[in-house]
């Protein structure tokens, strides 16, 4: 077939605000090879190539699923055969592809795959079957949702075998007949997977349970995108709002007297670019930019003059900062350069494409100020979407990049001493990061943290974070010399939360020791500025206990106790007063 001129335009669409050059090129049936104009599915594979999914054409046994060379003018248009269609009939509603290449196609009457081999077939368990939707995760794993079983089937090994999920099993109540059906899939920064079905909303935790969004039970939500903070932002068909989901699971419900826009359209398709813009396909009101900040900016036949090609947009799909959208029967547009400004990739702190451990450095880096971070480093770095770049940032990124596999033990409480110049950290749960200030004349001697933790120290901050995931079984010692007056800071757990820090040892004074030397009494004397229990207790010179003369709480002011030593060998022994934040020791000796 030769090749048919492409309507290519170069344009400049007028926005609320700013005037965007654009570069649109439209693809349909009259100037390219795209089988059919109504178009329902969009997606990329591996190797750049765009593919689309439509109605089948019964003439000439062409499946109109079509692939897009990434030259972006020549095309492959497959047969039923070609994709293992060939016992199943009707539209390809939904096509995904996996994480080897591998593309999957969905039916009314079964679903069927295309190998990155070339080997084509259809899933018999599907067959005559209504399949309705097929998704993809990042792990591999392969969804199908299978009307005719009120179920979703899923493989974690590219179709060999199957299971099936219900709607118990993914946090919905049973018994009300909600089908689990997943119209859109994605995974967020902690690595949890996010559903959306036909009834709602559901999410799957890090520990692999499943729960529902109760807002959204029962509503008709067909599409989700997440954006750059985390939250899912989902249109409800039913009612024509628009719920963004927090990260935390609490719902906020958006109508258009939040944002106009959604007046009279219904939103069909949504996206979010790198800058947190969120992009809306309207069944009436063309394309739709929503800034972070609030604002918009909309896209209309009308607006455009004639560059966006319809004002019923059906589906929309982002890749690279282009746009690809479909018309309800106007075919293909391809939209450059309404994205604008440097994509930021969350957690890619040393903006090199790739999220690893050299981002863990710069980022601590970043936090003990020893480097001055850019504007994409901040955006990049603030995994959390607090409005900065600290330690539970850094665990985030952590977690992210051994995609959750950390040990999820909460925590709760952290125990913080400082004991015979050793600064001690424990906890009641699974560490994952610490920052911590310390006040004093001090030098650091020795520091034990666990296996695999990375740590950092500028001036008077230390910055450390565990590199693997686990437990922290044995706590965090850091020795040192001189005097730590006080202990500031935060510690993280993996689960995303903050326990602050802040400790000061009591000011506890062995006043004195009368007679010393002694023989066969001493009196020790020591003062508390407040009350706090106390444990003191005689050590010999090897660091053996020998007596625990008093373990308990004792009030403020000035205590004596009396050790007797007969039946001890003469020599050299320690008196050691300790409380939950300091201690203190002065020397004895004994002599018959």
């Amino acid at each position: 077939m030769n090749r048919k001129r492409l309507l290519h335009l170069a344009v400049f669409l007028l926005g609320a605000t700013c005037l965007f050059a654009q570069d649109v090129t439209v693809y349909t049936m009259d100037n390219s090879d795209l089988p059919y104009n109504a178009v329902y599915t969009i997606d990329f594979d591996l190797d750049g190539n765009v593919w689309f999914g439509g109605q089948r054409d019964p003439a000439t046994g062409l499946a109109y699923v079509s692939m897009l060379h990434p030259d972006l003018e020549t095309w492959t248009v497959y047969t039923q055969a070609q994709l293992g269609l060939s016992s199943l009939e009707d539209r390809v509603f939904y096509l995904a592809v996996d994480n080897m290449n591998n593309k999957w196609f969905c039916t009314h009457y079964g679903a069927a795959y295309l190998m990155a081999d070339g080997t084509a077939g259809y899933v018999p368990e599907t067959l005559d079957n209504y399949t309705r939707t097929v998704q993809t995760d990042s792990q591999g794993n392969v969804y199908i949702s299978d009307r005719t079983q009120a179920g979703i089937m899923v493989s974690g090994d590219y179709g060999t075998t199957w299971d099936l999920w219900m709607d118990t099993d993914i946090g919905f109540p049973g018994g009300l007949g909600y089908r689990p059906e997943i119209y859109d899939l994605r995974e967020d920064s902690q690595g949890r997977l996010w559903l959306c079905t036909w009834y709602g909303v559901v999410y799957r935790d890090l520990e692999g349970v499943f729960h529902s969004i109760p807002e959204l039970e029962n509503m008709y939500t067909f599409a989700m995108t997440i954006d750059v903070n985390d939250h899912l932002w989902v249109p409800d068909q039913s009612t024509g709002v628009l719920y963004e989901i927090y990260p935390d699971a609490s719902v906020v419900v958006h109508d258009f007297s939040t944002f106009p826009f959604l007046e009279g359209n219904l939103v069909n398709d949504l996206e979010c670019d790198g800058n947190g813009t969120i992009w809306f396909a309207l069944d009436m009101g063309g394309l739709v930019g929503l800034m972070p900040d609030g604002s918009y900016t909309q896209y209309t036949v009308e607006s455009s003059a004639g560059a966006i090609i319809e004002d019923n947009i059906t589906h929309m799909e982002l890749q690279n900062d282009v746009i690809w959208a479909s018309g309800a029967t106007a075919g293909i547009m391809r939209i450059a350069g309404l994205i604008e400004g440097e994509q930021v990739i969350l957690g890619d702190i040393n903006n090199d494409t790739n999220v690893d451990i050299l981002d863990v450095v710069v980022m601590v880096d970043i936090i003990l100020q020893a480097a001055t971070p850019t504007e994409y480093q901040m955006a990049s770095g603030d995994l959390n979407a607090d409005g900065g770049i600290d330690i539970l940032d850094v665990v985030q990124l952590v977690a992210n990049i051994l995609a959750g596999r950390v040990n999820s033990a909460p925590v709760n409480n952290v125990n913080v001493k400082l004991i015979d110049h050793s600064l001690q950290v424990t906890s009641d749960g699974s560490l994952a990061g610490l920052h911590l200030v310390l006040d004093g004349n001090y030098q650091l001697t020795d520091t034990k943290f666990g296996d695999n933790w990375h740590w950092a120290t500028r001036g008077n901050e230390i910055i450390a974070v565990s590199l693997d995931g686990s437990a922290l079984k044995n706590g965090i010692v850091l020795e040192y010399s001189g005097e730590i007056i006080s202990v500031t800071g935060i510690a993280a757990d993996w689960a995303g939360n903050g326990i602050d820090i802040s400790t000061q040892p009591e000011k506890m004074f062995l006043i004195s020791a009368y007679p010393n030397p002694f023989n066969p009494a001493v009196n020790i004397t020591y003062t508390l500025d407040s009350g706090n229990d106390v444990s003191i207790s005689i050590f010999d010179t090897r660091g053996r206990l020998v007596e625990t003369l008093y373990n308990g709480f004792a009030s403020n002011g000035s205590h004596i106790l009396t050790w007797q030593a007969e039946g001890h060998p003469s020599g050299i022994y320690f008196a050691r007063i300790e409380c939950a934040t300091s201690s203190s020791v002065i020397k004895l000796m004994y002599v018959k």
